[in-house]
Parts: C-alpha cells; structure tokens; sequence
C-alpha cells in the first residue's frame, strides 16, 4: 500500500522488483521479463529476508529502457534465481490450464504462447525439478478439484494453498523457519485463490466457467447485473472467508524474523491485503456483458 510506505522502503522494494527482472533476462531470455510481477516481489524478499540479506542496491541503466536509472540489489542472487523459475513455472502451467478450458479455436492464442513457454520451462524444471513437479501436480490437483460437480469453497482452495505451502518451504534452510512457512504458505496461497476466484466472478458466471462462489450460491447472470441479495450473500460470505484466512496469514508471520523488511511486509499483509480485499469485494463494478 504505497501511500504509507517510506521512500526507503519503497526503493528497497522496486530494487527488488528490478533485480528479478535482470534475471529473468539474463537466464531465460530478454522476452521472458513480460512475465515479471509483484507477486515474486514479496518471495523474493521474504528469501532474502529470512537469510539475513540486507536491502542495500546500486544504480544501473535499465535494459529495458536504457535512459532510465533503476536501483538493482547487491544480494540475492539466489532469491533472484527462485523467484524466476517459479515465475517461469507458474506462467507455464497457466498456459496448459487456459489451453485445457478453450475450445481449439479459442485456444490458439495460448497454444502460440506455449511455444515462447516450453524453452523458458524446461530450463526452469532443469534447474528447479523438485519445484517444477510440485507446480504441475498442485496444478493437476487444482483442476481436478475444480471438475467435481459439488465441489466446495475449501476444496477449490485446497491445491492453491497447499502449493504455495510446499514452495514456501524453499526459502529457507532452517527447520523451525520451514515449520512456519508451510502454514504461512499455505494460508496466504488460500487467500490468493479466493481474492482471484471473487475478482473473476462475473466472467465466470457470463462464460459459464468454474467458479466456487457461483457454485455455492447459485449464481446467475441476473443476479451479477441486478445487484441482487443473493449476491450481496456471496460478497459477505467471501469477506468472512477472506477475514479468517488473512488473520492465519499474519498469526503465521508474526512467528518469523524478517528484520529489516519489516515494515515492507507488514505494510503488504497489514495494509495491502485489505486495500485489494476491499476493491475487489466493494468497489470493482460487476456485469457479464
């Protein structure tokens, strides 16, 4: 939330962000930067975190735009490397999800993108193999989770969470600090596949797609057009779950030192959270057409 960020936070932050952009260029290619986003952001810098990596950076020209100056980090370079492939992973098996759902003409589109994702991927399942099987089995189980025909809000959630669970253990080596992240993990993972699953409510009920809350409450079109109850039911529903996994997130992290990235987290989980929480359930306007 960067209205209640410091200045030195904030470059910290965006020093970060750049620095998993150098590498996704340097180990995968300059196209595979359009995949960067702020989600790793937050990986990157827990990783750096929890190995006592401080945020001091340097100045350099942005590859990307050779006019700008951006700050890059002095440390990191395995947080850098871990979040790549998990970005590279991710966008991967996204892909194979969307291609799943389409019709072949409909897919088309993703099929080509596949074809710039298969190098970017095999690279990444080289040097990640462990991380690369557990994305596409948590992957595999989320779809299949998403095909039952009465399948709850918590199952649907289940696969997500328990991915982001098994990958969190990865940023670092100390068993106590494993402990925490797979329960930090897991939960945050939750929140994630519910925040998305309420953001996308209405396409989904418009293309008839999966959609937890739809399913629960029987939503219908009418129903995202008019406003109605029974949409304001799964909008209060949604809060409630969103509420209680937030709470599990924070509990989890209040139990791990991350020194002087403090305030960045805390900002994002105190603050952030709750700001996109808010957008997506009160302010984002909802039609089908």
């Amino acid at each position: 939330y960067k209205p209640l960020l410091r200045f030195c936070e904030y470059d910290a932050y965006k020093a970060i962000y750049c620095s998993i952009c150098r590498e996704l260029g340097r180990t995968y290619g300059f196209s595979a930067r359009i995949l960067l986003n702020y989600d790793f952001t937050f990986v990157a810098m827990l990783h750096m975190a929890l190995h006592g990596e401080r945020p001091d950076y340097q100045r350099k020209r942005c590859v990307c735009n050779p006019l700008k100056h951006c700050n890059f980090c002095k440390e990191g370079d395995d947080a850098f490397k871990l979040t790549s492939a998990m970005t590279v992973e991710f966008f991967y098996h996204k892909l194979l999800d969307n291609i799943a759902d389409s019709g072949f003409f409909g897919g088309l589109g993703w099929r080509l993108l596949k074809l710039f994702a298969v190098p970017m991927h095999k690279k990444a399942s080289r040097l990640y193999p462990e991380l690369s099987e557990t994305v596409a089995r948590c992957t595999a189980e989320q779809a299949q989770a998403e095909r039952k025909p009465d399948c709850s809000v918590d199952e649907a959630a289940d696969p997500s969470a328990r991915m982001l669970s098994e990958l969190a253990v990865y940023l670092s080596e100390k068993e106590m600090d494993k402990t925490v992240l797979r329960d930090f993990g897991y939960y945050f993972g939750r929140w994630i596949y519910l925040i998305d699953a309420f953001d996308d409510l209405a396409d989904d009920v418009r293309k008839g797609s999966f959609n937890p809350f739809a399913l629960r409450f029987g939503l219908t079109a009418e129903d995202i057009e008019n406003d109605s109850k029974r949409l304001e039911e799964t909008r209060l529903y949604a809060n409630e779950c969103l509420n209680m996994t937030v709470a599990r997130v924070i509990k989890a992290f209040d139990l791990l030192n991350t020194g002087a990235y403090s305030p960045i987290f805390y900002n994002i989980l105190m603050n952030g959270l709750g700001e996109a929480q808010r957008i997506a359930l009160h302010e984002k306007e909802m039609h089908t057409t």
